[in-house]
């Protein structure tokens, strides 16, 4: 287990992906990006359980064994801060799986972009008498914003997302 995980290239924030052998394949986009290689693909997916949790159970075997070393010399604190970082890693792990799988109802998009272009045609024609041919580059910047800021939700749900 630890010849085929090297402490440098355990990667539980990319593996997080929640499945990576699912119908989505995601573990194929972490072979094509080199941040796995087809072996250790093929390691994890074999392991029961979830793939982000084994590669912290990695890290804890790699941690422990090199702390059986005896050239190893850490201190009580750093010991401790190391395991905190580990658990917390699982506990934020979590969090991301629950949150990649419920993600937000379509009715938020929907009720948004309704409510803009809502907002836009009446502020057209509010904005007409006054700004005269400014009112359709001022509604354009106005829709960019609105599209950017759903696409920026939409992001925002998708933890894992492509670096």
């Amino acid at each position: 287990m630890l010849s085929l995980l090297l402490p440098g290239r355990v990667r539980p924030n990319y593996v997080a992906v929640g499945y990576i052998h699912d119908e989505v394949e995601e573990g194929k986009k972490l072979i094509m990006r080199g941040v796995l290689f087809e072996k250790e693909l093929e390691v994890m997916a074999s392991e029961p359980g979830w793939q982000p949790y084994y590669c912290l159970d990695v890290m804890r075997c790699v941690f422990t064994d090199f702390m059986q070393t005896s050239e190893s010399r850490l201190y009580p604190e750093q010991l401790k801060s190391m395991e905190d970082s580990i658990r917390d890693m699982a506990i934020s792990i979590g969090g991301l799986i629950r949150l990649k799988n419920t993600g937000l109802p379509t009715a938020y998009d929907s009720f948004y972009q309704t409510a803009g272009i809502i907002f836009l045609v009446m502020a057209s024609f509010a904005w007409s008498p006054e700004m005269g041919w400014y009112t359709p580059p001022t509604a354009g910047v106005i829709t960019l914003v609105f599209l950017l800021m759903t696409k920026i939700g939409e992001l925002m749900v998708d933890p894992f997302g492509n670096d």
